[in-house]
């Protein structure tokens, strides 16, 4: 078995709980520590972290998505 770290944890559980939503809806940090019992401060950090990144949009958080190229 494998073992992960928190940060990759409440990153996943974070990813987990976006998907699960309608396109385009919100979610917030506090969100997912309220309903998954995770610490706010290293959940938030690692939301931030993937806005850095371009994995979830900075400000409004939801999964980026790349969209189709135009023809």
């Amino acid at each position: 078995m494998f073992k992960i770290n928190r940060k990759l944890e409440y990153a996943l559980i974070s990813l987990r709980h976006m998907s699960a939503k309608a396109p385009g809806q919100l979610t917030s940090a506090k969100e997912i520590c309220d309903i998954y019992n995770t610490p706010f401060d290293p959940t938030s950090r690692v939301l931030q972290i993937m806005a850095r990144s371009s994995t979830v949009s900075t400000g409004i958080i939801r999964i980026a998505t790349s969209r189709p190229a135009a023809t």
